[in-house]
């Protein structure tokens, strides 16, 4: 199977990026900034972002996280989820889902599209 792949006629002669950055000096200049200025996590800039952003939200408070997997145990954490609770999925959450669903941290039942385990 491998093989026909590797065989097959690109669709495409030029590369199709699936996002091309605006990265101007404005933006090189802030993250030097921020690298000089010794603080990689949660320094001044975060701490001025999280209030931009709750700001713009309307929302009380914000908190920055590094990804969407902490969002999301953060997230279940906030609406209570606890051990036996049951969490019900889609099948696929836009097109991935982690080995390790953040209910399962928790310790939450999973029930996985119309699957339950």
């Amino acid at each position: 199977m491998i093989e026909n792949v590797l065989k097959a006629k690109p669709m495409r002669e030029r590369f199709l990026p699936f996002h091309i950055p605006c990265i101007g000096d404005e933006e090189i200049s802030s993250v030097v900034e921020v690298l000089r200025g010794g603080w990689l996590t949660t320094g001044p800039r975060v701490h001025a972002f999280e209030d931009a952003f709750a700001n713009y939200t309307g929302a009380r408070y914000a908190i920055a996280v590094n990804s969407c997997t902490a969002a999301l145990h953060l997230a279940l954490d906030a609406i209570g989820l606890r051990e036996d609770d049951e969490v019900l999925i889609r099948q696929k959450v836009l097109g991935f889902l982690p080995p390790q669903p953040d209910c399962l941290h928790l310790l939450a039942r999973l029930r996985h599209g119309h699957l339950v385990q």
